[in-house]
């Protein structure tokens, strides 16, 4: 009886160890990838570009390893949303952005239990614009994000 209590106490640390200790650890060990691989979900991730000032933009994404994404982006109205649809397995994966004409990197750790979806916005504003934003990536994910919710929070 002694044991049955003290599982699920002992399961706790070693899940936020694994989720501390560094992005794909569990991936990288092929039992967990085949393990993995049989719990698929979708994943939606939009993807804008929020700068005027940089227009259009290369973006370069890749998760896992993979490149899912190398495109040019235009400005728009700003909420020039493109939608990219993909199938991942569920557990941790990591995104990594890069820009060359934007001078800007990402390098992230996600989670996914279940169907979701993620926005990866390029922002910059240079100090003569009123809200002067450093050459940056933003990365939001949860269960309903749609890409009219964009992250105002990091604005001066």
């Amino acid at each position: 009886m002694k044991n049955l209590i003290a599982g699920p106490f002992l399961i706790v640390p070693v899940v936020l160890c694994a989720m501390v200790c560094g992005c794909g650890t569990a991936l990288r060990d092929s039992a967990a990838r085949e393990a993995a691989a049989e719990s698929l979900v979708s994943f939606t991730l939009h993807v804008c570009n929020q700068s005027k000032a940089v227009s259009p933009i290369d973006i370069r994404i890749v998760i896992d390893g993979e490149v899912k994404i190398d495109e040019e982006f235009a400005v728009g109205r700003q909420l020039n949303w493109k939608s990219f649809e993909m199938t991942l397995p569920t557990g941790e994966h990591r995104i990594e952005a890069v820009s060359e004409k934007g001078e800007a990197t990402l390098d992230e750790c996600f989670f996914l239990a279940g169907k979701q979806e993620a926005n990866l916005q390029y922002w910059y504003y240079p100090e003569s614009h009123r809200f002067a934003t450093p050459r940056q990536f933003r990365f939001s994910q949860g269960s309903s994000v749609s890409p009219g919710s964009i992250d105002w929070s990091g604005q001066r």
